[in-house]
């Protein structure tokens, strides 16, 4: 039995675009596509391919543009791959991954404005203090958590944690400043790699 799908194809820049109805993409589904793919793959000649980006599922039709984007950055990222005839699905970037874009400049200047002198700890305490707060920040600023992944005592904890407080005249129970801190922190593992 062959399946009906709703669809409006159309075109935009360089790209076929099909918008497909689908309540839910179910495994059904994606062999139908799939078959689809491999049905007009068979059909093609020379070194022409057909491919698919899939953008996430659009509720309406402002969400439209996005779901292009979306599609289309899908289909870029499988060609960046090398693949050939592919259904290639849009995937949320992760924070690293969106830091990654800024550029190292801009990004150098927030790491050092938010840990200022221990943007780049020289001596042991420095360095235990940016350990410090990388744990607690983790254990979602529990002192009791932090000194038992750390290995040390509750009071060597909250004296380290407000020490850095005190350096970086900051509070890390203020959810705003905990943030940055933790993305100055990701954006010192990425300077660390770019070395």
């Amino acid at each position: 039995m062959d399946a009906q799908v709703n669809a409006t194809l159309f075109t935009k820049e360089k790209y076929f675009v099909m918008i497909v109805q689908f309540p839910d993409i179910t495994e059904t589904e994606m062999k139908h596509i799939t078959k689809f793919v491999e049905t007009a793959q068979s059909h093609l000649q020379g070194d022409y391919s057909i491919s698919f980006g899939v953008s996430n599922a659009v509720h309406s039709l402002r969400d439209i543009p996005t779901a292009y984007h979306e599609a289309v950055e899908a289909i870029m990222n499988g060609y960046d791959l090398n693949m050939f005839g592919f259904i290639n699905f849009y995937r949320t970037r992760e924070l690293e991954e969106l830091l990654k874009i800024i550029p190292k400049k801009d990004l150098k200047a927030l790491y050092e404005n938010t840990l200022k002198s221990l943007a780049y700890p020289k001596t042991k305490e420095d360095q235990e203090l940016v350990k410090t707060i990388q744990v607690y920040l983790d254990c979602q600023c529990e002192i009791s958590e932090t000194s038992r992944k750390l290995f040390i005592h509750r009071n060597t904890v909250k004296y380290r944690i407000e020490k850095t407080e005190a350096l970086l005249n900051c509070s890390f129970r203020d959810p705003a400043y905990s943030l940055r801190i933790r993305v100055a922190l990701i954006i010192g593992s990425i300077l660390e790699e770019s070395e």
